[in-house]
């Protein structure tokens, strides 16, 4: 909406902002063809101040005497050349602009959190919100690593089939890749959400000497447990010793490609991320496809390129984070005390992962399942199927968390910093209605737009695919159908439950993933007494369940979310400590004492060297 931008008398004056309904306004700060003096210094005011410029001309500026009619349509022409070469010249980097250009552009700037440091020997001003840089980044550290998986999965079995690598062999080479995947992603879901919330604390405080080394306590907690698990399968899986050490690597490889996602999400350098991403795959299919040239083409072979590439991935993120954080911290294991102190995480990350991946085994033991080789399963028509329908919801996990970190975030945290002695009652009230009214336009569009990406995905993408040769069937066209629309569910649903995490009420959100994961499996289950057709319909029922569920408690938690905060807290706060807390203080007190002593050995040993030299 433009109107206009100094108010005078009875005109409706406006900001370059977004008001409470959504409507962004863009008021016009000059307009007519008179050159006069007041446009004038308006038009140098606001290059000085916002660095923008706009020009409303009306048709009764050439028809009404009053505002230039009489001096003619040459005369108002030429001043408005005059003014725009001014224009141009006085405010060369400014971008010239439509309608929607210009709201997007308010959009932006009304959306920027300013974070001003002021010290003696200086002025630090950090900028967050920005919607491109949170779109982007967001998708590089939401979408990236599971991309890199598809990539992988049909990369590597594309540079096999080329050739020549026999049909069973891409089979067992797509089980361990996709082994690997759910492996890393299950045990990583155990300490995910833990340490998210760990880490969070800890910047929240600034501690940020102490995130480092809380990222090698949850590898060196992590790695030993995976790879013990997981060698215990791959010894009973009738594979190759050099196979068991590729999937070993590969397995460590995910394992701390995933755990360090959730640190990676303070780091703002997008480029070294992205460069890490492009590097992990040139190297990885570019090198597979030139030894194919000259050595015969293996399993092994190409499980040495997976675990390059995820090798490489795994370097540039751990240079990226030594690169951010200081690398001071001595508290390795702290973190395990948060898994007593936010039970419910380790519930909604264990159960959430079961509900999303469940299915997928299952479907391996049913009748379109196959024995592919020792204790290695596959359902292809059914796994390929379900590949492409998840990425359809990497489109509404990416919009969701930049929307809340640029739109809902701003209304949440002022919310509840009026809590904290600040507002009046009035302004309170004010900012819940404020919040809740972003909050539900944001789940409506976020909806709307997966709505969208799956109603493109069952048309186009059904299109799309049928011509690529993947052996789509009738059998496989139903599988992908099913499981779109369950996937789209699932992201709407999973958004609400994240939504509640905001809130913090863990209990409501670690419910609904038990809700979804137990319908998705048992329903999984029964569904392998049935026909073949029917495998999908239980995950997409299990999805519906979780969102009906997350819908009903974020419903009735916002209806009566004063008492939520102020009076369904404790009042007295209790440390909760158990096993986690003891163990995580043993370790700890253990790696101190070996630290202090290595520490204690150096500096010996530098005052020997210094007394030798001085002799």
């Amino acid at each position: 909406m433009a109107s206009t931008y100094l108010p005078d008398g009875d005109t409706y004056g406006q900001e370059f902002d977004v008001d409470p309904s959504g409507m962004i306004n863009t008021p016009r700060i000059v307009s007519g063809g008179v050159k006069e003096d007041y446009m004038r210094f308006t038009a140098f005011s606001e290059l000085n101040f916002h660095l923008a410029a706009s020009h409303f001309m009306h048709p009764d500026d050439l028809l009404d005497e009053d505002r230039g009619a009489a001096l003619g349509w040459e005369s108002a022409k030429d001043t408005i050349d005059e003014y725009m070469k001014w224009l141009n010249e006085s405010a060369p980097p400014m971008r010239h602009l439509t309608g929607s250009g210009i709201a997007g552009a308010v959009q932006r700037y009304t959306n920027l959190i300013l974070d001003v440091d002021q010290r003696d020997d200086g002025i630090t001003i950090e900028v967050d919100g920005l919607i491109d840089s949170a779109y982007g980044y967001t998708g590089m550290i939401t979408a990236g690593p599971m991309l890199l998986g598809i990539f992988y999965l049909m990369g590597i079995g594309g540079i096999g089939n080329h050739f020549g690598l026999e049909q069973h062999s891409r089979e067992l080479l797509t089980s361990m890749i996709s082994y690997n995947l759910l492996t890393s992603l299950i045990v990583t879901g155990f300490f995910s959400m833990v340490v998210t919330r760990y880490v969070s604390d800890l910047l929240y405080q600034d501690k940020e000497e102490e995130v480092i080394g809380s990222l090698s306590g949850s590898l060196f907690v992590i790695l030993p447990i995976g790879c013990l698990l997981y060698g215990i399968f791959l010894m009973m899986s009738g594979s190759s010793l050099i196979q068991i050490l590729l999937n070993l690597s590969m397995l460590a490889e995910l394992l701390c490609v995933w755990m360090m996602m959730n640190y990676l999400t303070a780091i703002k350098n997008y480029k070294g991320i992205l460069i890490g991403y492009v590097a992990s795959i040139s190297v990885s299919l570019g090198g597979a496809y030139i030894a194919c040239l000259f050595i015969e083409v293996s399993i092994n072979l190409l499980l040495v390129f997976v675990c390059i590439g995820y090798g490489i991935m795994m370097c540039v993120d751990m240079v990226l984070l030594y690169q951010y954080f200081p690398a001071k911290g001595s508290d390795f294991f702290s973190f395990l005390h948060w898994i007593d102190e936010y039970r419910p995480l380790v519930i909604i990350g264990v159960f959430s992962s079961i509900g999303l991946y469940s299915h997928l085994v299952i479907a391996w033991f049913s009748g379109v399942g196959k024995h592919i080789y020792g204790l290695y399963y596959g359902a292809p028509q059914h796994d390929i199927a379900a590949l492409f329908a998840f990425m359809t919801i990497l489109i509404t996990n990416i919009n969701f968390v930049a929307s809340v970190e640029v739109h809902f975030y701003p209304k949440y945290r002022k919310y509840y910093d009026l809590f904290n002695g600040k507002g009046s009652i009035g302004e309170i009230q004010v900012a819940e209605k404020e919040m809740k009214e972003v909050l539900l336009h944001e789940l409506v569009y976020t909806a709307r737009r997966q709505f969208y990406t799956t109603a493109i995905m069952l048309s186009v993408g059904m299109t799309l695919l049928n011509k690529l040769p993947l052996g789509f069937d009738d059998l496989m066209d139903g599988y992908f159908r099913v499981l779109c629309v369950g996937y789209g569910i699932y992201a709407i649903g999973n958004v609400i439950m994240l939504i509640l995490m905001y809130f913090t009420d863990y209990e409501g959100a670690g419910i609904s993933t038990v809700i979804f994961a137990v319908v998705s499996t048992v329903g999984s289950i029964y569904s392998i007494g049935l026909n073949v057709r029917f495998y999908g319909f239980a995950f997409a029922f299990g999805a519906l369940a979780y969102l009906i569920f997350c819908t009903i408690r974020l419903y009735d938690f916002l209806g009566n979310i004063p008492y939520h905060i102020l009076a369904s807290q404790p009042m007295v706060r209790r440390e909760r400590r158990s096993v986690f807390t003891y163990f995580g203080e043993e370790l700890n007190r253990f790696f101190l004492d070996k630290y202090r002593k290595v520490r204690l050995d150096l500096n010996e040993k530098m005052d020997n060297k210094m007394k030798d030299k001085n002799m």
